[in-house]
């Protein structure tokens, strides 16, 4: 579940929103294995004022769908579209 939360703050950091999650919803559709190589997909469905809808997506390697979730985020403050978490060179 926190990979999901995780991916949706991502997802709303992207379209310019700092928050808190709100609402989450998370579906178990296959084990997740430990150690395994995992992809993890977070998507904005809608926006309105500060609340966004999001989803997120975890995949192993071979693409299947092992849980997936939806949830709102409401924004605290607004931040830089995209710039929460991302690495730079050091």
């Amino acid at each position: 579940m926190a990979l999901i939360d995780e991916a949706m703050a991502y997802a709303a950091s992207a379209v310019g929103w700092k928050g808190v999650t709100a609402e989450c919803t998370t579906r178990f559709r296959q084990p997740v294995p430990l150690g395994a190589t995992l992809r993890i997909k977070g998507t904005v469905t809608w926006q309105r004022r500060n609340v966004v809808g999001v989803a997120a997506e975890i995949l192993d390697a071979d693409g299947t769908l092992l849980a997936s979730g939806e949830g709102k985020f409401v924004g605290k403050a607004r931040i830089e579209p995209g710039t929460l978490g991302v690495l730079r060179d050091v």
